[in-house]
């Protein structure tokens, strides 16, 4: 003999799946790598420096002449974090010739050498 099943037990089947369908899911792990990475380089800002030189040569005797430009690492606009810019020009044996502290001002920095 067949039982037949009463409403109410299919009232109470939908309703147990309605509140399954609200449980809040598991985050995917992508993007829980993803926020991470983002609060870490909000605590830990980088800046990258980029020089533009006058010329693609120089002879003894020239002025380099550059200009730098202060970026964030991440988004590549003008940083505001650092007030100076330290440059050194060095030779090919990793010996310091002269050195410079150039301040920054709106992200950017402009100075010279005289290779002597």
């Amino acid at each position: 003999m067949i039982r037949l099943r009463s409403p109410l037990s299919f009232l109470l089947f939908f309703l147990v799946l309605g509140f399954l369908a609200f449980v809040p899911k598991d985050e995917d792990p992508l993007d829980r790598l993803v926020a991470t990475l983002q609060k870490w380089a909000e605590v830990n800002p980088q800046e990258k420096v980029y020089l533009q030189m006058d010329k693609p040569y120089y002879a003894l005797g020239d002025t380099i002449w550059f200009k730098a430009y202060v970026t964030t690492g991440s988004r590549h606009q003008l940083s505001a974090l650092s007030g100076a810019l330290y440059v050194e020009l060095i030779t090919e044996k990793d010996s310091i010739v002269k050195s410079l502290k150039l301040p920054v001002s709106a992200g950017m920095s402009m100075g010279d050498f005289t290779l002597e």
